[in-house]
């Protein structure tokens, strides 16, 4: 050591078992000190690319104290390559990049390593028998080894990445004994590649059927047909051959296989005796679906392909399905032992070598979300760096599948049993040959992800503050927080200024929010820098409060029909009046001015009028006075124009236009970033959704009710929301109207609600909500609450960096193209559903009602 440059001497004997190990690599690799690596091999990979002492984070334990310990990185190594690559990969990066010490926790299961980030005792084996919050169990826990015992036989994880997110919604009922609200769970965001659940046929076999008699077995259609059945074989015969299931039986004791086989019922398979599960089309060949039927291997009840079984149900394909458990699947797929079909995802290498093809579905079985990385998050807390790249850590399809590859041949040289180098040689092989990408991640001054920029004070990246935005410096290539310019504003975490909208300005540089044009003056153009003078009424105003104070009369053409009460007050869904919000005119007055005029007398044109009955329509209209004539057809013809009053004009229903809009974003308008996220969230998606335009996302004005034709609403969910009256309204109006729910998290901080919070809630909610005339019951408002946490949430940041971003885009934007999310009910409020609140106001002379409009206008 002494005779490498720039390194100090290290005192050996204060040295850590785990630092001796790399002072030893340094002795029998001097070259390592000149920056040069030994080979990485299956056998030995020591170090790929960087020496260094390793120090240990000081973690916020959950009774509050902090101890020392290692990066603990939970690493499947049994059924889940990609998921083991990865952990790898980030460990190298941890380890040898920030110089933290890393420690691999073997964790095959996921949701049990959900339970080992939450403190639970015996969480390897799926258990929680006991949370750690006191010091003694803390300690226990978080130092490993003291005094030559341990309290705990498994090191916990305090990172994952994780594929099951969708079960935590669950957890309540399996681990009761955990208060999710305080397990310090969080999620760092996607981990970038999505894994696609599939339908496979082996090779061998496809080819065999193609070349022989032209049948594509790679086709889903194919399998409706007996075309098929001769090249597979029959579930008769692997009865006898001894192929049995994993649970015997059509219901089960253990809830997660329970959950499976309601799935299977729900969508129309049929059980049998034998514990197979038939589709539709093979269960209606009776007892020959034994010698006709093709056989499907499934590999585990606790992993529920949904929307693939309904494909395979939905699309009349003849199948008998069979869940072997996850041993026997793997190795009667993996000796070719039977001719059957199968089910794998295609971020996996174990079956790479068999090169199985996929059967091309109507709708091909997608996951939910991609991977996320779940952390425990006092371990981030610990390290502005490490938090910084296990955030930036972002590997695609592309990047997974030359790991991968990789991966498979070393599988196939069967390299990769009982070897503990096999996942370091692969992860270190990718990283040497990607040193721009890893760059991306590494927390440096070029590398600050966008909405944060470089603090050189702390030497860490930091988010834009308000009225600033973060912009790259073209000849340092340093993000910067640059000042909003004139005619802008910038929020917390900008990447770009936002134009100032029409009614607004922003006179210098560095605006947080743009300031409002006062009465009488006003900005008819985006970006204003200042206010003009209005001089006189605008011409709308000035119309309509002439029609408010005289004497006027509709005349209806042939084709026009007055609109009724649905109509008026679903009216945003037809028309956009978010430019008239500048000049202070609201969704409720433009409302009342239609309710107003539907209700005038007037005249209705017939399809065919003859000229001189025009100009004495005309001359009544101008005049007010009945028209007199003496020629008997045009007589006849006014006589059927002319109707003295208002009623008899509802004969039919109003044709309404094409409905648009049927998605709205619901933010808390008393937080700042809920609302930005909405508007973040708004333009992101819409990008995504110009096929069909009604599912582009609208905001939701804080004075405005959720119009009638809704089917979607999205909620962004954050701290203390449910107590926030405007917001809880809102959930109200899309439970009256049973629109679709899909809550999006804001806040890292936002904790999914838990028995504690329902119990809190019922206690305050009437208190604080009925002040607002809100006086439904607490039970109900908990309900709804719950109700609307059944749906997957997304989590949805505006701090993130874009990539991220429009990957989340992307999956809001799947979700609402799909169609199937989770109704709020108006059964659930156990009464009638009251009406909107504009529909309650008595009935009031119009043209006094409308003259205040006006005037409120004006």
């Amino acid at each position: 050591i002494a005779h490498c440059k720039n390194q100090s001497h290290i005192l050996l004997a204060a040295m850590k078992p785990w630092q001796l190990t790399h002072v030893v690599a340094s002795v029998i690799f001097p070259d390592l000190c000149q920056g040069s690596f030994p080979n990485c091999t299956f056998e030995s990979c020591p170090v790929c690319l960087a020496h260094g002492q390793r120090s240990l984070l000081a973690i916020e334990g959950p009774d509050g104290e902090a101890y020392t310990s290692a990066f603990r990185i939970g690493r499947c190594a049994a059924y889940w390559d990609s998921q083991s690559i990865i952990s790898t990969v980030l460990g190298i990066l941890v380890s040898e990049k920030l110089g933290v010490a890393v420690e691999y926790v073997p964790a095959d299961d996921e949701a049990s390593a959900t339970l080992a980030m939450s403190n639970c005792q015996n969480w390897m084996s799926g258990e929680c028998k006991q949370v750690i919050v006191d010091s003694v169990s803390a300690k226990a826990a978080f130092n490993g080894p003291a005094n030559g015992t341990k309290l705990f036989e498994d090191p916990m994880p305090d990172m994952m990445f994780h594929s099951e997110i969708q079960d935590w919604a669950r957890r309540d009922i399996e681990y009761s004994m955990v208060d999710w609200t305080k397990t310090h769970l969080a999620s760092a965001g996607a981990v970038g590649f999505i894994s696609e659940d599939h339908l496979y046929a082996f090779r061998d076999i496809v080819e065999e059927a193609w070349n022989g008699t032209h049948v594509a077995l790679a086709y889903w259609r194919t399998y409706t047909t007996p075309l098929a059945s001769s090249y597979f074989d029959t579930p008769n015969q692997l009865m006898s051959a001894g192929v049995s299931p994993e649970i015997l039986g059509c219901s089960s004791s253990e809830e997660y296989v329970q959950v499976g086989m309601d799935t299977l019922t729900e969508l129309g398979y049929t059980c049998t005796k034998e514990s197979w599960w038939l589709t539709p089309a093979c269960a209606a060949l009776g007892d020959a679906w034994k010698h006709e039927c093709i056989p499907v291997f499934d590999d585990d009840w606790g992993y529920i392909k949904g929307p693939l079984y309904k494909g395979m149900a939905e699309s009349g394909m003849r199948l008998a399905k069979i869940t072997l458990g996850y041993d026997l699947h793997y190795d009667l797929i993996s000796g070719y032992k039977h001719r059957v079909l199968f089910h794998w995802w295609d971020t996996d290498t174990m079956f790479y070598g068999r090169r199985p093809v996929i059967v091309n579905m109507p709708a091909r079985g997608t996951k939910d979300e991609p991977p996320s990385k779940i952390v425990y998050a006092p371990a981030l807390a610990a390290s502005e760096q490490l938090r910084v790249l296990v955030n930036n850590l972002f590997i695609t399809n592309d990047d997974l599948n030359q790991l991968l590859s990789h991966a498979a041949t070393a599988r196939d040289a069967e390299l990769f049993n009982n070897n503990p180098h096999m996942f370091q040689k692969v992860a270190c092989g990718w990283l040497r040959a990607n040193p721009e990408l890893v760059a991306s991640w590494l927390p440096d001054a070029r590398t600050c992800p966008p909405a944060q920029a470089y603090d050189d004070s702390t030497a860490k990246c930091k988010i834009c503050p308000l009225g600033t935005y973060s912009a790259r410096n073209e000849s340092t290539l340093v993000r910067e927080c640059v000042p909003c310019f004139p005619g802008h504003f910038c929020v917390k975490g900008a990447t770009s200024p936002l134009v100032c909208p029409r009614g607004s300005y922003a006179n210098t540089s560095g605006h947080g929010e743009c300031m409002r044009c006062l009465p009488p003056s006003y900005a008819d153009t985006t970006g204003s820098l200042g206010c003009k003078s209005c001089g006189q009424i605008i011409p709308g105003a000035t119309t309509l409060f002439a029609a408010a104070t005289s004497k006027i009369t509709p005349v209806l053409w042939p084709d026009f029909t007055r609109p009724d009460d649905v109509f008026i007050r679903s009216y945003t869904c037809h028309v956009d009046c978010n430019f008239l919000v500048p000049f202070n005119i609201t969704t409720q007055m433009i409302q009342s001015m239609l309710g107003w005029l539907r209700d005038l007398p007037g005249l209705s044109l017939p399809s065919l009028v003859a000229e001189d009955a025009i100009s004495k329509v005309l001359d009544y209209v101008i005049t007010g006075s009945s028209p007199q004539t003496q020629d008997t057809e045009s007589s006849a013809s006014l006589s059927q124009i002319v109707s003295s009053t208002a009623s008899g004009m509802y004969s039919r229903t109003p044709s309404l236009l094409t409905q648009t809009n049927q998605v709205v974003v619901i933010a808390d308008h008393s937080n700042t970033e809920s609302v930005a996220t909405a508007f973040v969230l708004c333009k992101m998606v819409a990008q995504l959704t110009i096929q069909d335009p009604s599912l582009t996302p609208r905001y939701l004005r804080p004075d405005e009710d959720i119009p009638l034709c809704v089917k979607i609403c999205i909620f962004i969910v954050s701290d203390g929301v449910f107590f926030e009256a405007p917001f809880v309204k809102s959930v109200l109006q899309a439970t009256r109207i049973e629109s679709m729910v899909l809550p999006v998290i804001a806040q890292d901080s936002f904790r999914f609600p838990g028995k504690p919070f329902f119990e809190e809630y019922q206690k305050r909610a009437l208190s604080m909500l009925a002040p607002h005339g809100i006086l439904e019951a607490p039970e109900v408002l908990a309900q709804l609450i719950d109700t609307m946490f059944k749906e997957i949430a997304v989590v949805f940041s505006p701090q993130d960096s874009e990539a991220l971003l429009k990957v989340k885009s992307q999956t809001i934007a799947d979700r609402l193209m799909r169609r199937q999310m989770t109704n709020l009910s108006v059964i659930s409020l156990g009464s009638k559903p009251a009406e909107f609140s504009h529909e309650e106001a008595e009935e009031e002379d119009h043209a006094d009602e409308t003259a205040e409009v006006v005037e409120a206008i004006i």
